[in-house]
C-alpha cells in the first residue's frame, strides 16, 4: 500500500527569485482522490483542512461544519492512500481515546512502521479543533472558546496516520480528523470517548512527491 505525501516547499529569498514564481502549485482535490480513498490534509493559503472518507473529500469549517470539497481547490499538504485494512479491533465497551490510541499502537507490531487508521464508531463525545482556528458561530455553546468545541452522542468516523507528518508544524506522529456520519460536523481530533464501534488499521510506504 501506498502513501503520498507532499510537504509546503521552501520559499527561495526573494532577491533570487520573484516570489510568485517560487511556490509550486498544490494538488488539486481531483489530482489527490486519483491517488486514494483515505486522506486528510491542509488546504492552501491557510484556508482549513479536509479529510478524506471511502473516497470523498470534505472541508472542516472554522465552525466545525463540513463541506463537500470543490474539485479544483488546492492542498498546501496532504496524506493519502488506498485503504485497505490489514487488521481490524472492535469495541464493544467504552474507551477514552488514551485507552483506545496505545491499542492501535500495539497493533503494529513494528513501533516505526507507519500506518493508516479508520475508527467507525458512536462517540459519547468528541472534542474537536476548528478546520481554519476557529470562529464565533451560531453552533458554539454559550462558553465556548472558538478553538474547540465538543460534540455529545454522536456516531462518526475518525481518518488517521501515525508517523506521517501532514504539515511542517511540529505536530506529533499521530494526527486525527473527525467527521460525523451526516457529514454535518468536522474537524481536527483532541479528546473522544468511544461507546462502542470498531477500528481498521493499514500499514502504508511513505512516497514524499506526488506524480
Amino acid at each position: 500500500m501506498t502513501l503520498l505525501l507532499r510537504r509546503p516547499h521552501a520559499v527561495p529569498s526573494p532577491e533570487v527569485v520573484p516570489a510568485a514564481a517560487s511556490a509550486r502549485p498544490g494538488p488539486t482535490t481531483a489530482q489527490i482522490l486519483r491517488h486514494g480513498d483515505h486522506g486528510i490534509g491542509v488546504l492552501e493559503d491557510g484556508d482549513g483542512q479536509f479529510i478524506i472518507v471511502r473516497g470523498r473529500c470534505h472541508t472542516l469549517q472554522a465552525d466545525f461544519s463540513v463541506e463537500e470539497a470543490s474539485r479544483r481547490i488546492r492542498a498546501r499538504s496532504a496524506a493519502v492512500t488506498r485503504f485497505r485494512p490489514e487488521q481490524r479491533l472492535a469495541f464493544r465497551q467504552p474507551h477514552t481515546m488514551s485507552q483506545l490510541i496505545p491499542q492501535l499502537e500495539l497493533a503494529i507490531a513494528d513501533c516505526d512502521a507507519r500506518g493508516a487508521f479508520r475508527i467507525d464508531a458512536w462517540f459519547s463525545f468528541v472534542r474537536l479543533q476548528a478546520g481554519n482556528g476557529g470562529s464565533e458561530s451560531a453552533r458554539n455553546p454559550v462558553g465556548a472558546t472558538s478553538q474547540e468545541q465538543e460534540f455529545s452522542d454522536i456516531l462518526g468516523t475518525i481518518v488517521g496516520f501515525r508517523n506521517v507528518h501532514v504539515d511542517d508544524d511540529g505536530s506529533n506522529a499521530l494526527r486525527l480528523h473527525f467527521v460525523d456520519e451526516r457529514r454535518q460536523i468536522g474537524g481536527r481530533i483532541v479528546d473522544f470517548e468511544v461507546l462502542h464501534g470498531h477500528a481498521e488499521l493499514a500499514g502504508v510506504t511513505q512516497v514524499p512527491a506526488w506524480d
